[in-house]
């Protein structure tokens, strides 16, 4: 009949329908939530060689402002800068007990951080040094992690202060990249539980395409999340700086080019640049 005949060429077309009907309006929203609050300004796109970090900038400072946020590595580093600056020693010791030896790193603080110390630095000499003046590393190993995420806070709230990021980077990121995880899952969720009602009303074809769609939407704001920046024109002339003070280190250690301004390769410059 032509009712059947209509009724069959509706269901055939009506995946290819089903399956836009998300990912495009959800590629629109967030394409223009992204440009509007989500996109960095563009820097030169040149990167010169810098011979020292942005002035100011501490180890921990210098991961944040490039990665968006706070790498374990980069704690570690900042341990050795501030054994460096003087207000910590490290020590390596070592352990026998018959055939057998363990070596550990033993932290001891030696002064009290100046008050012209950012918040990370603070929060990261007391995170090391709970229990008392002199700590081992191993002790540190089942609660020290529990501090991470307040001296990647600090570190965070301390760019926003400096003017690289306009707000935390964690927040907007987060924002896209969880209601495209929670996206993914209701299309996993629901098909399950709904399909069985949903497919006489518009075919399997349709049910199935509606379901990609949630998911290839969910996908979308999770790419976006990944791509958000919030850095400032500020911010991004510093990346640069970081991005060529790097150059200069990669070419410096394998020693491929002597730049005629470069800095005198002495064991205090090394020191320097170690964390």
């Amino acid at each position: 009949s032509p009712t059947a005949k209509t009724q069959t060429i509706v269901f055939n077309y009506l995946w290819i329908v089903t399956l836009f009907i998300l990912p495009i309006p959800t590629f629109l929203i967030v394409l223009t939530f992204w440009r509007r609050r989500g996109r960095a300004p563009k820097g030169t796109g040149v990167i010169v060689a810098q011979y020292d970090a942005p002035k100011g900038f501490t180890p921990i400072d210098v991961s944040g402002a490039l990665d968006e946020k706070v790498q374990n590595k980069a704690v570690s580093a900042e341990i050795i800068y501030l054994a460096i600056k003087g207000f910590l020693k490290i020590t390596q010791t070592e352990t026998k007990i018959l055939f057998f030896s363990s070596k550990d790193y033993e932290f001891q603080k030696i002064k009290e951080l100046e008050n012209t110390y950012a918040a990370a630095d603070q929060t990261l000499m007391n995170s090391l040094f709970v229990t008392g003046s002199t700590v081992k590393l191993t002790s540190l190993k089942n609660s020290f992690y529990t501090f991470i995420s307040s001296i990647s806070k600090a570190t965070t709230d301390g760019l926003v202060a400096k003017g690289v990021f306009r707000e935390d980077p964690s927040k907007l990121k987060n924002i896209f990249i969880i209601c495209g995880i929670i996206t993914i899952f209701a299309s996993m969720f629901v098909g399950v539980f709904s399909s069985m009602l949903l497919v006489p009303l518009i075919g399997s074809q349709a049910v199935i395409a509606f379901f990609i769609g949630m998911g290839i939407s969910g996908i979308i704001s999770i790419v976006f999340g990944l791509m958000t920046s919030v850095r400032t024109i500020e911010g991004v002339a510093v990346k640069e700086w970081i991005l060529g003070f790097k150059e200069y280190l990669q070419i410096a250690e394998k020693d491929r080019i002597n730049f005629a301004n470069a800095p005198d390769k002495k064991p205090e410059t090394f020191e320097k640049f170690l964390p």
